[in-house]
């Protein structure tokens, strides 16, 4: 089994969306080895055979969706910014790496393209947008 609880067996017991198998979904990817919710850990959740990825979602104040589970970037980052009050250009000049600084240095946040375009054809991604009460359309 994985250390620190990183990948953790679902099985949903209507079996709707796994026909009654367990799956290992990766909780924020592979983060217990790699910065949570980037690519470089949904990319080593692949590697270690999950079946899919969980990442959480924020809107930013340009309305771009970026891959982080607070409203805020302090936990991940040495800067802190509250993601519904920037922009995605400022996000994303950030390293997200702070807890992994061997191995994962300038790392960046990822947008909600960039994990859609890395989950492979047989593997499934879940995940939650959350929206900080912002007006989503203009």
């Amino acid at each position: 089994m994985y250390r620190k609880g990183i990948l953790f067996l679902l099985c949903l017991v209507t079996g709707t969306f796994c026909q009654g198998k367990v799956q290992i979904v990766a909780h924020r990817g592979a983060s217990g080895y790699a910065p949570e919710n980037t690519l470089e850990a949904f990319k080593l959740a692949w590697e270690m055979n999950a079946d899919a990825i969980e990442g959480d979602f924020q809107m930013t104040k340009d309305k771009r969706i970026v891959c982080i589970h607070d409203s805020n970037t302090r936990n991940v980052a040495l800067d802190s910014y509250n993601i519904a009050e920037t922009d995605f250009a400022t996000l994303r000049n950030l390293d997200v790496s702070r807890r992994f600084k061997k191995g994962y240095e300038n790392v960046r946040m990822p947008s909600l393209e960039e994990v859609l375009a890395i989950v492979p054809k047989n593997k499934k991604i879940y995940g939650i947008i959350y929206f900080a009460h912002q007006k989503i359309l203009d």
